[in-house]
């Protein structure tokens, strides 16, 4: 018996559908097992937080004085502390790279007039000041 064209659009929504069932299926599966480490690390933090309570009381029954808390992080104390925001300086090798890098998009070449072709590709490299060596 041949099939229709109605039934094979019903057997190809019907693999649809199991597939997309075995998707989602899946998918919970997978957030099922996120929930689980989340709780883990919960669990794992709240442990933490006890760990650094029964320390700040060792240590404050030695009579020393607790430590600084670290609850207060900031990233600019952190450079204040190293003496100001430290940048990595590439020099001109970097720029140079980066401009070779960079995606161009000059006029394209349709076959008609090369010398007007060259005036605008010319204009375009100076107008992004692309050195010369760059230039292909």
């Amino acid at each position: 018996m041949t099939t229709t064209r109605s039934e094979a659009k019903w057997d190809a929504l019907e693999r649809l559908v199991i597939t997309s069932q075995e998707n989602v299926t899946k998918m919970q599966e997978d957030m099922n097992a996120m929930k689980a480490n989340l709780l883990t690390m919960n669990k794992n933090l709240s442990n933490l937080a006890d760990l650094k309570i029964l320390v700040e009381k060792m240590i404050c029954s030695k009579g020393e004085d607790p430590p600084e808390r670290g609850d207060n992080y900031s990233p600019e104390e952190l450079e204040e502390t190293l003496g100001g925001p430290h940048k990595i300086h590439r020099g001109e090798d970097y720029e140079d790279l980066w401009i070779a890098m960079r995606r161009f998009e000059i006029p394209a070449f349709d076959g008609n007039d090369p010398v007007g072709w060259l005036g605008k590709t010319e204009q375009y490299f100076e107008i992004h000041g692309t050195p010369t060596y760059h230039r292909l």
